[in-house]
């Protein structure tokens, strides 16, 4: 298992990276409000295996173009 943590910066997509970690089973952590950046900071704790299927999953809910994943 490893643990992970992210940013989301627009606070208006923190329902649907909430509902992303709830389908793919992953293990909240905590999550935590920054009042200086007006975000949210999460950690998850996530199988090994499924690293890089979470993370490219989570860059969808996002809306990061896939190519700025290369």
């Amino acid at each position: 298992m490893m643990s992970i943590e992210f940013e989301i910066p627009p606070l208006d997509l923190l329902n649907d990276v909430m509902d992303y970690i709830i389908e793919e089973d992953a293990k909240l952590q905590w999550v935590r409000y920054s009042k200086r950046t007006n975000s949210v900071v999460v950690r998850v704790l996530i199988s090994a295996e499924v690293v890089e299927q979470f993370l490219f999953g989570l860059a969808k809910v996002v809306m990061i173009p896939p190519w700025r994943l290369q």
